[in-house]
């Protein structure tokens, strides 16, 4: 897909494979008074924003939040503690993205312990969304890994 700008990316996000290069070939459009609004400007990108994390916060809920907790303090394990962690502070993403596809198994003093792999269960798009918001809210920096970004992630992993 080419990439008109930032818009593009966030609508990726959600429609994988379509929409984001259709919003931006709209380019920008008169709205009144002489303001020209463009799909790229920051009121577009932060709609699409708030769909993309509405869209995390829900994979987030349904999957992680047992576990992980709703302020990123595990219960469970302090390794599945968020805060603080190295993966949620890279904004690439990937890291993230990797762990939700494949899971992780760690062999600890008090035993194993493990988060499934979600690879087969969520989309690229639900993947991704998840991965942004898991940055967004417990890392430094926020990301913009995209569907296709996880695609290309679920192709190495598979090698």
């Amino acid at each position: 897909m080419r990439s008109y700008g930032r818009s593009s990316r966030f609508v990726a996000l959600l429609f994988p494979e379509t929409h984001g290069e259709a919003l931006e070939m709209l380019g920008p459009i008169k709205v009144g008074r002489g303001f020209r609004y463009s799909f790229s400007c920051s009121v577009a990108d932060s709609e699409m924003l708030a769909d993309v994390t509405a869209r995390g916060k829900m994979v987030f809920e349904g999957a992680c939040v047992s576990c992980h907790g709703w302020t990123g303090e595990s219960a469970i394990s302090p390794f599945a503690t968020l805060t603080g962690a190295w993966a949620v502070n890279e904004p690439a993403a990937t890291n993230v993205a990797q762990i939700v596809i494949s899971g992780t198994k760690r062999h600890a003093p008090s035993g194993v312990i493990s988060m499934s792999a979600f690879g087969n269960v969520y989309s690229g798009a639900e993947i991704a969304a998840v991965a942004n918001y898991l940055i967004a809210r417990f890392g430094s920096k926020g990301s913009q890994i995209t569907a296709r970004d996880v695609a290309e992630l679920r192709k190495q992993t598979a090698q």
